[in-house]
């Protein structure tokens, strides 16, 4: 699997999207982590689609120039140790 910036991009864009989603339902449903099982499921597999990158180093700084960093890091202090 090659990756190229719209790649990336489109990669990025989907984890941000599960992280949000994952983030609010975690608050709406703390009490009942079932409702937001499926969202931390979506989470996962959003991180694990990231591991093509590693196959594209050229497209490291583009990591960084997006921020995503900054939400992969985030990540390591999500309460799912398993994400």
């Amino acid at each position: 699997n090659e990756i190229d910036v719209q790649g990336l991009k489109q990669l990025l864009l989907n984890l941000e999207k599960n992280i949000n989603i994952n983030q609010k339902l975690r608050i709406k449903y703390s009490d009942n982590p079932t409702k937001f099982l499926n969202s931390e499921i979506d989470l996962d597999e959003a991180i694990k689609s990231l591991s093509v990158i590693s196959t594209a180093p050229n497209l490291f700084q583009k990591l960084v120039e997006y921020k995503a960093v900054n939400s992969l890091l985030g990540l390591l202090t999500h309460e799912n140790t398993d994400i």
